[in-house]
């Protein structure tokens, strides 16, 4: 069987075309729709900072939402389908990493805690194994902030 060239066809359709008219009984053509992805309105990273003069964390978000120390602007809504705050972890300039999340999601214990993996068999034990990695240093004044604010 010889194949036709046929100029702004898509290949599958030039090969469907070179195949005889008399063995095809039933043909759905599927065509690719071009996805578009939703951009979210609320950030997915963002960085903390210590205010060592006031003892406290503030929220530091300049690329979507533009704003300092006003972490309730960082949780997105429940009707946005492209961001959901399950997860936020701070990692320490020397690789430590902790949970945060409560201090960020607004209803944390009502809504966020049970989408997490905690939720889920064996799901605290996992996430404790996975975080051991990032435990670290002693703690330090910044530490002892951190887990009045989260508590």
């Amino acid at each position: 069987m010889q194949q036709k060239s046929i100029k702004g066809m898509h290949p599958l359709q030039v090969r469907l075309a070179n195949i005889p008219k008399t063995t095809i009984t039933s043909l759905t053509m599927i065509t690719a729709r071009p996805r578009t992805f939703k951009e979210s309105k609320y950030p997915v990273y963002w960085v903390e900072v210590f205010d060592e003069a006031y003892q406290k964390w503030l929220a530091v978000d300049p690329l979507v939402t533009r704003t300092v120390n006003k972490a309730q602007k960082l949780e997105p809504p429940a009707s946005d389908s492209a961001n959901d705050l399950m997860y936020a972890i701070a990692f320490d300039e020397d690789g430590c990493a902790k949970d945060v999340t409560r201090r960020y999601a607004k209803a944390y214990n009502a809504k966020t805690r049970r989408s997490r993996i905690e939720a889920t068999k064996d799901g605290q034990r996992w996430l404790k194994r996975a975080m051991r990695m990032y435990k670290g240093r002693k703690q330090v004044s910044r530490d002892l902030v951190s887990r009045r604010v989260i508590s």
